[in-house]
């Protein structure tokens, strides 16, 4: 009967309606999924190396270096090797950066790779790099990319104060090396710069926040 065929016809509407609702939850499932970690081998340049922190103040004070995750891929770094030393992770998100702690880098190798099983993801120079006690390698953000950093032109000393005399930016994007900073030497007064004699020495007339040691009145 007619009344009959409508029934089957509102019937299959409805079925395609609720079928197209279940397409629609699985595409907004898939969007929501987290992505799968990077192929292997691992790409050359997905992870670059772009702080090393070599010479603390104190002897046994933390080394480090820090990586960025340069591509549009995660990457785990469960199993990568640098400076010999195994790493336990971490998990990198396309753009995130970390500090990997402790890394004591060999005070005379050339180079700083990271491996991951054969592959040299990643090689930072270290020969006529610039470094100092208490202060990293800090790699200007315009040459984030693996063959930029092969050049110790594109690094610089750390401008950012972390800690106790100690300068560095661990985990968090480097400041530039070419625009004007306290700690570059060069004192700003536009910046409210006093001083900047370029060193992470406290009480030696000029301190790490680029204004003058304090002076007792009785002049000690």
């Amino acid at each position: 009967s007619d009344s009959d065929a409508d029934a089957v016809s509102d019937a299959d509407s409805d079925a395609v309606s609720d079928s197209d609702a279940v397409s629609d939850s699985d595409a907004d499932t898939d969007a929501d999924t987290p992505e799968e970690v990077g192929p292997t081998p691992v790409p050359v340049g997905v992870v670059i190396i772009t702080e090393i922190f070599r010479t603390p103040i104190a002897a046994d004070g933390p080394r480090w270096i820090e990586v960025a995750n340069v591509s549009d891929a995660v990457w785990d770094l469960s199993g990568w090797q640098v400076a010999g030393e195994m790493l336990a992770g971490p998990v990198l998100a396309p753009g995130d950066v970390a500090h990997l702690e402790p890394i004591v880098v060999p005070d005379q190798a050339a180079l700083l790779e990271l491996v991951a099983g054969e592959v040299v993801v990643d090689a930072a120079p270290l020969e006529g790099l610039p470094m100092g006690p208490g202060r990293s390698a800090s790699l200007d953000p315009a040459a984030w990319d693996s063959a930029a950093n092969d050049s110790v032109d594109a690094w610089c000393l750390a401008l950012a104060p972390y800690g106790p005399s100690t300068l560095g930016s661990p985990g968090a994007t480097n400041p530039s090396c070419t625009l004007p900073a306290c700690g570059d030497g060069e004192p700003d007064p536009e910046a409210g710069e006093v001083c900047d004699d370029g060193n992470v020495q406290a009480a030696d007339g000029c301190e790490l926040d680029c204004t003058p040691t304090p002076v007792c009145p009785n002049g000690v």
